[in-house]
């Protein structure tokens, strides 16, 4: 009888074989090996290890890595007698180490199209809002709440948890609270916007070394726009209450051009807009408006300016009277 440690060894063996790809006499050779019930159960088991070692967050890996490093320095006369199942019995060490500290206890995919879904309760009671054409994914661990903003644009009322900080990543910018109310938004390819609502909130950018970087702390009334590398665009005070107004369907312009007010409708409409004149762009909008009144906003906008609008279809040109 095979002792457990050639086992493993082998099984270790089988799936570095696997990886690389079997050809038809060491596939008939595996078929063999694999009937037999302990080299089966070995084998799973491995597989299961090295399966949960790729769901470690990308972030944690470099980490892991040079923590087996320097194990495996540390065992330098170990290894020298028995090189496989020394390492294999490390990984399998380290595995399990960090199992419960980086496996997710808790994932869902949320995403919205053409309606606005409020009201999302996590697990820990924290609330989502998400905008229309949005799209995330809620990763909670042992220690950290974590949510990826693909696109879109998302309002998070956040329960307080000392224990857990609460990150909201976009690109390579990251968002950590402990409790606050903010929104980020993410309708402008290299672009995040960050509006505060209530709390604190503190603006990360990540490197590719996985690095942080923070690059603002931003309080009750502090918007934020930053790009992919972390340049800070615009920063400036807003009014909280028009932080999300889309939430209760309506949308706050101050000081707005036209042409980013339409923008902000025509994410629930999909009207493509043109314009005669790079002047009829910068007209500035105030006030509050219903979402789903656009017709009469742009009767608004006609009485107000010295301009021409023409709606056809799903597209608007605006030229001067």
């Amino acid at each position: 009888m095979k002792s457990n440690e050639k086992i493993i060894e082998e099984a270790i063996n089988w799936l570095n074989l696997e990886q690389e790809g079997l050809n038809n006499s060491e596939q008939q050779r595996f078929n063999l090996w694999i009937k037999e019930l302990e080299n089966k159960k070995e084998y799973e088991n491995i597989k299961f290890l090295r399966n949960s070692f790729k769901q470690i967050p990308s972030s944690y890996t470099k980490k892991l890595t040079d923590e087996v490093d320097k194990e495996i320095k540390r065992e330098k006369l170990f290894r020298s007698f028995k090189p496989l199942l020394a390492a294999a019995a490390l990984l399998i060490i380290l595995y399990f180490s960090v199992y419960t500290k980086f496996m997710p206890i808790y994932t869902k995919d949320y995403s919205t199209k053409h309606k606005i879904l409020k009201n999302i309760i996590l697990p820990d009671n924290s609330i989502v809002n998400l905008d229309v054409n949005t799209k995330l994914k809620v990763t909670y661990f042992k220690d950290s709440r974590k949510i990826k903003l693909l696109k879109g644009r998302a309002f998070f009322n956040v329960k307080k948890d000392k224990n857990r900080a609460f990150f909201v990543e976009n690109l390579d910018t990251q968002i950590k609270v402990i409790g606050t109310m903010f929104e980020v938004s993410s309708t402008e390819s290299d672009f995040t916007e960050i509006k505060v609502k209530e709390g604190i909130v503190k603006i990360s950018n990540i490197n590719n070394y996985n690095k942080e970087k923070i690059i603002a702390v931003l309080e009750k009334g502090d918007s934020l726009k930053v790009n992919q590398k972390g340049k800070i665009f615009v920063n400036k005070k807003i009014q909280p209450k028009y932080i999300a107004s889309w939430k209760e369907e309506y949308l706050y312009f101050s000081k707005t051009s036209i042409i980013d007010a339409i923008k902000e409708f025509s994410r629930y409409n999909n009207y493509k807009t043109t314009f005669d004149k790079y002047e009829n762009t910068l007209h500035e909008i105030d006030g509050k408006f219903p979402i789903k009144e656009f017709d009469k906003f742009l009767y608004a906008l006609e009485k107000i300016y010295p301009i021409k609008i023409k709606k056809e279809k799903k597209n608007i040109s605006i030229s001067s009277k």
